[in-house]
């Protein structure tokens, strides 16, 4: 049986090194006080001023569960690539969107301080899913094709 901290550590993950927690831990409590001339409360307000450059301002109004070029350029702004292909599977109707619409479904509706096993369990499918909508590689069947042809289809993925 675990307790403490590993308690919320979901069924098959491995706990991460003490030193490497110990860190993450401090880096945290550091970026979240409220003194100082980095006051977290003062950060966050820059982050999320409709009139500033940040993206979170992209965020702050958010609209039902869907997956809208909205929500892509938001995530272009936070310096993610998403290639025409990825664009693609997650906007048009298919298996990659259903599967991202089902898994944006799945999270379930609680602040990440109380978010427990379940909650992380769900957050890691939909990372997996996004990765794999991401990949370039996805969905791609063997062809025999020449080298140059081969190319020009993994640049328009």
């Amino acid at each position: 049986m675990t307790t403490g901290e590993d308690a919320m550590i979901p069924d098959g993950w491995q706990p991460p090194p003490p030193d490497l927690a110990a860190d993450a831990k401090q880096k945290a409590m550091e970026a979240l006080r409220s003194d100082g001339p980095h006051a977290a409360q003062h950060r966050l307000a820059r982050f999320y001023d409709t009139n500033g450059d940040y993206a979170g301002a992209s965020f702050a109004q958010l609209g039902p569960i869907d997956i809208t070029p909205a929500d892509l350029l938001a995530t272009t702004l936070l310096s993610v690539r998403i290639r025409p292909g990825a664009a693609r599977r997650m906007l048009d109707r298919g298996d990659t969107r259903n599967t991202l619409l089902r898994k944006l479904r799945d999270l379930p509706d609680c602040d990440l301080a109380n978010a427990g096993s379940p909650a992380l369990t769900a957050m890691e499918g939909l990372y997996e899913a996004v990765k794999q909508a991401l990949d370039r590689r996805y969905g791609q069947e063997p062809q025999c094709l020449g080298d140059r042809q081969q190319a020009m289809r993994e640049e328009e993925a």
